[in-house]
């Protein structure tokens, strides 16, 4: 259940009496809801039919958790089930993983995906790396975004929310996977407020005064609480101007056109150089793919992450493709500790034979998203 609502710690002066209320205000408050962020994990065991052509919403029977009730298993009516509403205004990782029963050998491309409503405008669908399969493996696509969601409200009414999709276009209806172990599998997770102060420090946890300052108070309370509700988090995406990539042989790469920004909230981001640049010391998530325009060559896509300038390319996704029409791409997560100064960008290969471009799509962007998750 909920803790407590976003903090708003105040700023001490000095003279100001250090209260136990004034500090519980500040700090139980900013503990319970750090503790306790919003946070929902749903998962679909029907093994429903799944149509063709379209993005539909993955409905989610099965609540692994929902700790501020911003979902219900409602299969029918409204709300929808492949909904997650807004309960504290925010950013919020989310994810969208479904399984598909599908082992024949014919090409065909899957994709999970986001829409929903942010700020009462709808927005999506957004899809992830456009999966092309043909094999005897199950396809598990997957879609991770940041997603914006400015107005709360119960499930099924007024407030925002994300829905959580999936796709495929084998031509005809593919079942779900309902195995327990491959189960379509969905996730948010409030990571960030909507605005706040930066750049701050890291929380520098500085020995305690005596007598405490309100100096003291100010860096080590406040701005604490500040800079974990505002954390650093980026949002990058290509703005299609009609950008190619050459073929080039494993593990050949080349940074990934990022030249729009969503959010950068510690300015960390280069679009001329397609550069991030860590402002903060600490534990990153990084999830980025790259989706390319439909493709008569085969050969293979790959996604991955280059680490300071140097270093080999920590790869993702390298994915086998015949010819297509409908477009493919690969993607890439990962966690990693990065010492202020460090340096990300996003790499792509192929080595189809030709240049490739890249998909000028609003529904299968190219993009990089980044979350500061800790020290």
């Amino acid at each position: 259940m909920p803790q407590s609502s976003l903090p708003s710690p105040r700023t001490w002066s000095a003279g100001d009496l250090v209260t136990t209320p004034r500090l519980r205000a500040d700090v139980e408050d900013a503990i319970a809801f750090l503790s306790n962020r919003p946070m929902f994990i749903g998962q679909n065991t029907s093994g429903r039919s799944w149509a063709s052509g379209s993005d539909l919403g993955l409905g989610l029977d099965t609540e692994v958790t929902d700790n501020w009730n911003g979902h219900v298993t409602t299969t029918s009516g409204s709300p929808n089930s492949a909904q997650y509403w807004c309960q504290v205004p925010g950013w919020y990782l989310c994810r969208s993983a479904p399984a598909f029963s599908y082992t024949s050998s014919t090409q065909a491309m899957f994709a999970g995906g986001l829409e929903g409503l942010s700020s009462g405008v709808s927005f999506g669908a957004w899809r992830g790396p456009l999966v092309l399969d043909g094999s005897t493996h199950p396809p598990v696509p997957q879609c991770i975004d940041l997603v914006a969601l400015f107005n709360t409200g119960p499930p099924g009414g007024s407030g925002d929310y994300v829905q959580f999709d999936a796709f495929q276009n084998t031509g005809s209806s593919v079942n779900l996977v309902s195995a327990a172990t491959q189960l379509p599998t969905a996730s948010a997770r409030w990571v960030c407020a909507l605005s706040g102060t930066s750049p701050l420090p890291v929380p520098p946890l500085a020995a305690v005064p005596s007598p405490i300052t309100s100096a003291w108070l100010n860096a080590n309370v406040r701005d604490t609480i500040k800079y974990l509700i505002y954390p650093p988090v980026l949002r990058a995406v290509y703005a299609p101007n009609a950008t190619t990539l050459a073929s080039t042989a494993f593990p050949g790469s080349s940074s990934a056109p990022l030249n729009s920004l969503n959010i950068d909230n510690y300015g960390g981001f280069n679009t001329s150089t397609n550069t991030y640049t860590a402002p903060i010391a600490g534990r990153y998530l990084i999830a980025g793919q790259v989706n390319f325009a439909s493709n008569t060559g085969a050969g293979s896509y790959r996604c991955g992450i280059n680490y300071n300038t140097g270093n080999p390319t920590q790869w993702g996704d390298v994915t086998t493709k015949l010819s297509d029409t409908t477009g493919g791409g690969a993607g890439v997560v990962k966690r990693l500790r990065l010492n202020a100064g460090d340096t990300i960008r996003l790499a792509a290969g192929q080595d189809t034979g030709a240049a490739v471009t890249y998909n000028s799509s609003s529904v299968a962007q190219t993009r990089l998203v980044m979350v500061w998750e800790g020290i």
